[in-house]
């Protein structure tokens, strides 16, 4: 059997509205991915999109999947923490908002909810 490997050849990327400075979508992939602006997008995505042209910013590249994983999380997490309104369907759980919202996170996932989550930066 054939043993294959992974390439480190991931990278973390953001899509932002021509003209604007927040980035709508926060994602992480391989060869064109970030660049495919209209295969494989969501309904979310496109209407966060909202008709206008779209500005690919590579954030890091050469990255393990395990580390582009880390990175598109903790970018999700730091800028919803900054009150962005992003397209992605996931929180970014990351340590970022971990001490605030451990119960909201639960609570989408099936486990009891016992307060509302209200990210702020940390230190």
């Amino acid at each position: 059997m054939k043993a294959y490997r992974i390439p480190d050849d991931f990278y973390v990327y953001t899509h932002t509205r021509e003209g604007e400075r927040k980035p709508f979508y926060v994602g992480m992939g391989s060869g064109v991915r970030a660049f495919h602006l209209t295969h494989n997008r969501s309904l979310e995505w496109e209407r966060a999109r909202n008709g206008s042209p779209v500005v690919v910013r590579i954030l890091a590249h050469g990255l393990t999947l395990a580390d582009a994983r880390r990175l598109e999380d903790d970018t999700i997490a730091l800028e919803r923490a900054r009150g962005t309104n992003l397209a992605n369907k996931t929180l970014g759980f990351s340590i970022v908002l971990a001490r605030h919202c451990r119960s909201a996170y639960n609570a989408d996932i099936g486990g009891p909810r016992k307060k509302t989550c209200k990210p702020r930066l940390t230190e």
